[in-house]
């Protein structure tokens, strides 16, 4: 992995959703993402931000908020690597065209003032003047799951996951995005692993050192994500 004068991660899984189905593995998804990062790849104690229903910091809107603008606060120097990784259910608003993450708290009447806009966060990561910068997305659009544990879209007649209307958002230099799953597909949590298989392949790609590289990390993701979802 390259080096960088300091690592930093914002991790949320919300899974105890008050007013959507709920997941079963999203805060183990961020638990295991936490410790992967400390233990494989140096990341400090005290630069994870960790937002779980188990943790100190809840997965709600307004705690996510401040805490990311507290974590965030102060220049970063351009040679830091921030991270941002997400597993829980994601949305589309049909009427304004983005994409919102939704923490626990979230309704689905009120997106806009409830969900977290991936256009707002990526601002958020971007005004930081950090010029390494990775997003981690493990959410689609939904709000029930299948017999099999998909993360289902609400309507799965041409829906689009989340990440479809913010391609362009993403789209800047410095920064780099992974979505679970492409428009239309779904993403999956596995009871087996107890994991999302999106983030399952992503620990086993910090885990096999093939993530020293972005291309490395899609590669290995590209190749591991859509065999085992086909095999569950």
């Amino acid at each position: 992995m390259p080096t960088f004068s300091r690592k930093r991660a914002i991790l949320i899984g919300a899974d105890k959703y008050r007013r959507f189905a709920s997941l079963d593995y999203s805060g183990k998804d961020v638990r295991d993402i936490s410790k992967a990062f400390r233990d494989s790849l140096q990341f400090r104690d005290e630069d994870i931000l960790e937002f779980t229903v188990e943790s100190q910091l809840k997965p709600e809107r307004t705690e996510i908020l401040h805490n990311i603008g507290e974590f965030l606060k102060g220049p970063m120097k351009e040679d830091e690597l921030l991270v941002f990784f997400f597993s829980g259910h994601g949305m589309i608003d049909e009427k304004n065209k983005k994409d919102f993450l939704l923490p626990i708290d979230a309704s689905p009447n009120a997106l806009t003032d409830t969900g977290l806009d991936v256009k707002t966060i990526a601002d958020t990561l971007g005004n930081t003047g950090c010029a390494n910068i990775v997003m981690f997305i493990d959410a689609c659009r939904e709000e029930v799951r299948d017999p099999n544990g998909a993360k289902s879209p609400i309507d799965t007649t041409g829906a689009k996951s989340v990440g479809h209307f913010s391609e362009d958002v993403v789209k800047r230099d410095g920064m780099v995005t992974f979505f679970s799953c492409a428009p239309q597909d779904r993403s999956y949590e596995i009871a087996d692993l107890k994991n999302g298989s999106f983030t399952h392949c992503l620990l086993k790609a910090i885990a096999s050192g093939e993530c020293s590289t972005v291309e490395q990390v899609d590669n290995y993701l590209r190749s591991s994500v859509p065999p085992l979802e086909h095999s569950i």
